[in-house]
Order: structure tokens, then C-alpha cells, then sequence
């Protein structure tokens, strides 16, 4: 990654039909379930492929729709608290997809969307979705069309710097160079051939689901999700048994220590008094 003197124009405008063509594409081979993990809990999401041929023009996308997510209240190892949330979205063609607009007559590839690439939700980035999503797209164009070029696609300003990181190791991590225009995070990304592109996936932060397996897994929750209701129920109850048996007898305690307090106010009292009858 580095910055260039001068913001460099972006090749390889959309043109209308490109504009167009994701809503013309119709989905190719089967949706897969993948599962990834997080510090805070784990996320759902389908996968499907797309694609629209119209030479000169191959698109290829990858779309994820969210399926539901489990969050946690505590550490993934021994949460304290765990909700789920099951969602309806739709496949959309900017939001949560990765595509690649292939031009067979001039030989380049265009990777986007251009300035919107990767995860909307931001409590699902970081978890390996991207970049899953970024393989896949990969290792179509590899297959497919392994000696032409990929043109500059923009990125759009991010004035965090951990979030402008995150996105660089995405990009790069899959074989892509990074140049920013500014120091406002806006640029553009770009390969001088499919050949540099890489796939890159992380297993311990993501795997792929069968319908079957996604359904036991929520069922599993579930039942995870009312053991630990459980448990809290039962140290609420166990909570409340030591209150109702310890007030009482600090109670008590309390009225022996004010009964023996007195009992020596007295004894100090007559005390005094002989010494002073004594001195008289």
C-alpha cells in the first residue's frame, strides 16, 4: 500500500449495461451456509453465486444474505448471557456481494462494487466473510481468465485508521495492491494480472454449514441458551436462600452485641460510680 502524489484517475468506468447487469444476473449452482466467529458472538449468512453472460461481458458475483446471529453477553469460551436473532434479508448487488465484471475483448477484469467492497453490517467484519466471499471470486476468475489484467476499482474515504488497516489486509491478503489518493483513506485498488490474485480463507474464524448443520446449530444454541437460564435461575434462587438465612441472624447477632453493650455501659457505669464513692 502507498499513497500516490495525485489522486489517479479510476480506468474502466461502468458503462449503462454494467450498471445494469447485476440485476440481469440469476443464480449459479447451489447456496451454501457458512458460520463465522467472533469475539462477540457468530453470524449466519447463505452464499450464493450469480452470473450474466453477455460477450463481451462475463459477471460472476458472490452475494451473502444474513441468516441470524448469536450474540454473546461474556466470553465465547463461558458466555453469560446468549441471544439469537433470525432474519429474512435478500440477496442484494451492491450490499454484502463481491462481483467481477469480466471484458473478453479487452482483457481486464473490473473487481467490485466500486468503493462499497465488503461486509455492511459492521459488527460482522473482521470474521473472515469478506474475504471468503473475495476467494470465491478468486478462484472463478484463476479458472477462467487466469492472464487478464484487473483494472483500478475506487475505494471510498474511511478516516478511521483501524478501519482503513482492516480493509488494506483484506485486499491484500487476496493478492491486491492498494493506492491512496490522500491521506483520507480514498484511492483505488488494483492487480496487474489475475495471476498475482490469491485466495485466502481462515478456518478458525469461519466454516461452511449444511442446512442440516445450521439447524442444529440453533437448535444447539437453544438449548445452550436455556442451561445458562437455568443456571442463572438456580444461583438467583441460592442467592436469595443465603440473604434470607444470613440477615436473620446477623439480626440476632446484632441484638446480642447491643444487649452486651449495654450490659457493659452498665458495669462502666457502677464502676465509676464506686470509684467515685471511693475517693469521696
Amino acid at each position: 500500500m502507498h499513497t500516490a502524489d495525485q489522486e489517479a484517475p479510476v480506468q474502466d468506468r461502468l458503462t449503462e449495461l454494467e450498471q445494469q447487469i447485476g440485476d440481469l444476473a440469476t443464480p449459479a449452482g447451489e447456496t451454501s451456509i457458512v458460520r463465522a466467529f467472533g469475539p462477540k458472538g457468530e453470524v449466519f449468512y447463505a452464499v450464493q453465486a450469480f452470473r450474466y453472460t453477455a460477450k463481451p461481458l462475463d459477471y460472476f458475483a458472490i452475494r451473502l444474505r444474513k441468516l441470524g446471529h448469536i450474540r454473546y453477553i461474556g466470553s465465547r469460551e463461558r458466555p453469560m448471557y446468549v441471544t439469537t436473532a433470525v432474519f429474512s434479508e435478500k440477496y442484494m448487488t451492491r450490499e454484502n456481494a463481491v462481483y467481477a465484471i469480466v471484458n473478453q475483448n479487452k482483457k481486464t477484469v473490473t473487481i467490485g462494487p466500486k468503493g462499497a467492497l465488503g461486509i455492511a453490517d459492521p459488527e460482522d467484519r473482521g470474521m473472515g466473510l469478506g474475504s471468503f466471499a473475495l476467494s470465491r471470486i478468486v478462484n472463478w476468475l484463476k479458472t477462467n481468465y487466469s492472464d487478464f489484467r484487473v483494472t483500478k476499482s475506487s475505494l471510498q474515504e474511511i478516516d478511521d485508521t483501524d478501519e482503513r488497516a482492516g480493509r488494506d489486509k483484506f485486499l491484500s491478503r487476496c493478492g491486491l495492491s492498494v493506492v491512496y489518493a490522500s491521506q483520507r483513506g480514498n484511492g483505488y485498488f488494483y492487480a496487474n494480472s489475475v495471476g498475482e490474485l490469491r485466495e485466502y480463507n481462515d478456518p478458525r474464524k469461519l466454516e461452511q454449514l449444511g442446512i442440516d448443520g445450521l439447524f442444529a446449530t440453533f437448535a444447539a444454541m437453544q438449548e445452550w441458551h436455556k442451561e445458562l437460564s437455568n443456571e442463572f435461575e438456580a444461583l438467583r434462587k441460592q442467592e436469595n436462600t443465603l440473604q434470607s438465612q444470613t440477615i436473620p441472624r446477623l439480626r440476632r447477632r446484632a441484638r446480642w452485641l447491643g444487649v452486651l453493650a449495654a450490659v457493659l455501659g452498665i458495669g462502666l457505669g457502677a464502676v465509676g460510680t464506686l470509684a467515685l464513692m471511693a475517693q469521696a
